[in-house]
């Protein structure tokens, strides 16, 4: 079986900053030894995960998280 070339870049939907999200494409990282790279067709996106990426449960200590940015 042949070895699948690894793209150099891939869509996401990142977090230029507070409240706004967009697709883009970003790079594909590069495993170091001890990681692996597995590929992914499709994921869902879940309502609340969006809510809160958009700051609406900035109030709720719980839901504080620091979400990846570009």
């Amino acid at each position: 079986m042949e070895k699948a070339a690894i793209p150099e870049e891939q869509w996401a939907v990142i977090s230029p900053s507070k409240g706004k999200l967009q697709v883009a494409k970003i790079a594909v990282p590069k495993p170091v030894s001890g990681q692996i790279l597995i590929k992914v067709d499709s994921a869902p996106l879940n309502p609340s995960d969006l809510y809160c990426m958009k700051g609406f449960y900035d109030e709720f200590d719980i839901f504080r998280f620091n979400y990846p940015q570009p």
